[in-house]
């Protein structure tokens, strides 16, 4: 009897593109190629979208894939940081 654990096969494209919608191809590639299977996909996609910050603080961060998958939709999704137009403003004239 071989008792060798099965490991779930990594996530498809598709289930991809369901769970974050209409997203690059090679954001989707890079998501493929974690290795991540179905059930990390989806649990990546709940914190990413998760309603408020309090729930994210109550659970834990993400590890693993789970967090390169967050890693990278985030940097897709979220615009980068503009020290110039996010700063704190024109000072005192």
């Amino acid at each position: 009897m071989n008792s060798e654990k099965k490991m779930p096969a990594p996530a498809p494209a598709d289930l991809v593109r369901e769970l974050f919608g209409d997203i690059d191809d090679l954001v989707v590639a890079r998501i493929v190629a974690t290795g991540a299977d179905a059930a990390e996909i989806a649990e990546a996609h709940a914190w990413i979208h998760a309603d408020d910050q309090l729930g994210r603080v109550r659970q834990a961060p993400p590890k693993g894939r789970v967090a390169e998958v967050v890693e990278i939709v985030r940097a897709e999704i979220e615009p980068p940081e503009d020290p110039i137009l996010d700063g704190p403003g024109p000072g005192p004239d």
